[in-house]
């Protein structure tokens, strides 16, 4: 099975903007979170190269007994892998499309440390997909905020 090349920019169900350094991280779901999964999540490599991905589950089974535990009393975490599906490639355009679309779903994750328009405009300004990435570390991912507060005190 190919797979995309490390680290990855993920859109989750459309919103969820997410830095995934490794495959490592994602051996663990809910149920719950198999069950509300959709088929639209998608990934961008620093190859250029845009992917889909699902969550998997070898012991798990999308039946009305599952939903209804899942949803009421019982909601066990589950070993999952990640099943990956090439979609094509990717202009930088596209990308940077997809996370402004994010920050401006977001209810205060992406933007809890900087303004939606402040990272936005470092996105818009970015050239390359490590650039892009250098500015979600920056301002969402691996926040320094007095960093951030002095970098605000100059404006």
């Amino acid at each position: 099975m190919e797979k995309p090349t490390f680290p990855l920019i993920s859109i989750y169900n459309e919103e969820v903007l997410e830095l995934m350094q490794s495959e490592e991280g994602y051996s663990n779901a809910t149920a719950f979170g198999l069950i509300k999964q959709k088929d639209n999540n998608v990934a961008f490599d620093n190859k250029g190269v845009k992917w889909n991905y699902l969550y998997k589950a070898a012991k798990f089974k999308n039946d009305f007994i599952t939903r209804l535990l899942t949803n009421t009393i019982y909601n066990p975490k589950l070993k999952v892998t990640l099943e990956w599906r090439k979609i094509g490639n990717y202009n930088i355009a596209e990308l940077k499309e997809a996370i402004n679309r994010c920050v401006d779903k977001d209810d205060d994750i992406v933007t809890q440390f900087a303004e939606g328009e402040t990272i936005k405009e470092a996105v818009n300004s970015s050239d390359s997909f490590i650039e892009i990435t250098k500015v979600l570390k920056k301002y969402v991912f691996e926040v320094i905020e007095e960093e951030l507060w002095l970098e605000m005190d100059k404006e």
